[in-house]
């Protein structure tokens, strides 16, 4: 007889408890495979044992939980050990062509790590993601001019939030890096962000300090390390909160009528569009925006022309 899939008449072999909870776990496995969702439970956990900041890791669990939702949608609830590479390059297909390219890269890079952590724990046999060719999505070219920079500035009531998103655009901090910044990330002469590629250094200069100051200015006396949060101190950190503020200014500029797509990520591809536009060499714009191969940084920002390239200052060559 079973019950709930297991024998009603078997031993654990052992009065240690949790020995007894592994041996169990082990059992159920050999049984009937662990499901989808009893790995991403798994997985979760562990991620929440190994980072203490909440903060940090809460928004990122979440958003692998609705990968995880989107994969049982199309497959069901079914052992993690059958999720093989057919099923997925046919759900890759069908991700490509009813959403985007975009997406199913989003998707997949964000379920790998799940069934690796299967895979490393002996859960499942292996991670049939690695077998997935993924195309890397063509570079997103929106970005603001100088032009429409000034007009969205000017549209923004509130004037900590448009600090914001200057600071934002003076340094192409990410979105990931915004959640995790905090005024302690501030030194002498250069601040750290911290976010999916590990810390980063960037140097200030005389524009972040003068935008410091006003933001301090702006901030309640009550924010602690907080360095995105509203007038009354409470933190912006969700990306939502953010997101929604950006697009409701966009709309109010009017440049959402043409340019729909632009989102905060956007800031940071403006801070890269506009640095070569000016001509600053390419390599040193891949150090500041924290790309560890340059290649990555050319691939991003193809559209740029040499006819897009400001004058030099010619007085250089005698």
């Amino acid at each position: 007889m079973y019950k709930n899939g297991m024998p009603n008449n078997f031993s654990l072999k052992t009065s240690n408890r949790q020995e007894a909870k592994r041996r169990l776990e082990k059992k159920e496995l050999e049984i009937s495979g662990i499901l989808i969702s009893r790995l991403y439970e798994k997985w979760r956990t562990n991620r929440v044992m190994t980072v203490t900041d909440e903060i940090k890791i809460t928004p990122y669990i979440k958003m692998v939980g609705y990968k995880i939702k989107m994969l049982i949608d199309f497959i069901g609830d079914i052992p993690a050990a059958e999720v093989d590479d057919k099923i997925l390059n046919v759900w890759k297909v069908i991700l490509i062509k009813e959403q985007s390219l975009t997406t199913m890269s989003i998707v997949f890079r964000s379920l790998s790590p799940v069934f690796s952590f299967g895979e490393n724990q002996e859960l499942i046999p292996k991670n049939p993601f690695k077998k997935i060719k993924i195309p890397k999505p063509p570079p997103r070219k929106d970005y603001f001019t100088e032009e429409e920079l000034a007009k969205y500035y000017s549209v923004i009531d509130r004037p900590l939030f448009k600090k914001y998103f200057e600071f934002m655009v003076k340094t192409g901090i990410r979105p990931s890096e915004v959640r995790n910044f905090r005024w302690s990330d501030i030194h002498d002469d250069y601040m750290e962000f911290d976010g999916k590629e590990g810390k980063r250094i960037f140097p200030i200069w005389e524009e972040h300090n003068i935008l410091f100051n006003e933001i301090k200015e702006l901030q309640s006396s009550d924010q602690d390390d907080i360095f995105f949060c509203n007038e009354k101190g409470v933190s912006l950190v969700n990306h939502d909160r953010m997101g929604k503020l950006f697009k409701k200014y966009l709309r109010k500029s009017g440049i959402y009528d043409y340019k729909p797509r632009l989102v905060p990520y956007s800031l940071r591809h403006t801070f890269a569009t506009l640095l070569l536009k000016d001509g600053i060499d390419i390599f040193d714009v891949s150090k500041l925006m924290g790309h560890k191969d340059v290649k990555t940084t050319q691939h991003n920002y193809d559209h740029i022309t040499v006819m897009d390239i400001k004058k030099p200052n010619m007085k250089i060559f005698g």
